[in-house]
């Protein structure tokens, strides 16, 4: 509100709220820096009990490509956050589903905001079963910027300053990214690249079709990339909220 600007959760278009972390709207996202992604190893019996949770909801939903609705693709994926979260004890708070209240958006709702010590350090959003073009995965992005900036104001006015990373489920790959908010002005977004990777390789982290009759080899490298990304980023969410 204070930034004069009038956008629902909803309706947040790219193009309306780039500018407001710096980038150009007609670019599409090509100007968007980025931050270095790492793994952080996990033992090979956490490994095999996403993979055993995420076999049970395959038994239950089928696999992805099956999926009628967001909910059963969530209740899929949910084991490769609650095993990795669950390793922090109890340091992280999941609150499903919330509405948080931030600048660009007055009411936002989101998969999971995850709080630690205190601060919303990571949020994971799940969106549509599948995105369809280059315009709806900005779409899909400039909501995740909205919903980072709700969680940086949150913890702003809490006295917490630390960045919030952000995991999007886009129907076909996992991103990731980076907010900083305040007290840096202008506000930075951006996108978890691991080193090396060139450009066409920055859409992110696919997970192939799990398909009962086919080696699930692939399948089970492609979770233990994921989830030991995603726990690198908890890992530095954690940190980050200690010293917060």
């Amino acid at each position: 509100l204070e930034k004069s600007l009038d956008v629902s959760f909803s309706g947040v278009k790219y193009n309306e709220i780039a500018l407001f972390v710096g980038l150009d709207p007609f670019r599409f996202l090509k100007d968007i820096e980025t931050f270095e992604l790492h793994r952080s190893r996990i033992p090979t019996n956490l490994l095999r009990s996403i993979v055993e949770d995420m076999d049970i909801m395959l038994k239950q939903y089928g696999p992805l490509s099956a999926h009628e609705t967001e909910e059963a693709t969530s209740r899929f994926l949910s084991p490769i956050f609650h095993r990795l979260i669950a390793e922090f004890s109890f340091t992280f708070r999941s609150f499903p589903e919330s509405i948080l209240e931030g600048r660009a958006t007055m009411k936002g709702r989101i998969e999971y905001y995850l709080r630690a010590f205190g601060s919303v350090s990571v949020l994971i959003i799940q969106l549509k079963l599948k995105i369809g073009n280059d315009k709806e995965r900005l779409d899909a992005i400039a909501q995740v910027i909205a919903e980072c900036d709700a969680c940086d104001w949150k913890n702003s006015t809490e006295g917490f300053f630390v960045p919030v990373f952000g995991i999007l489920w886009d129907g076909t790959y996992f991103q990731f990214f980076k907010f900083v908010g305040a007290p840096k002005i202008p506000h930075s977004f951006l996108r978890g690249a691991f080193a090396g990777d060139p450009p066409m390789l920055r859409k992110g982290l696919s997970l192939p079709e799990l398909i009962p009759t086919v080696t699930t080899l692939p399948f089970i490298q492609s979770v233990r990339w994921i989830s030991e990304t995603v726990f690198d980023l908890l890992l530095c969410a954690h940190l980050s909220s200690i010293e917060a």
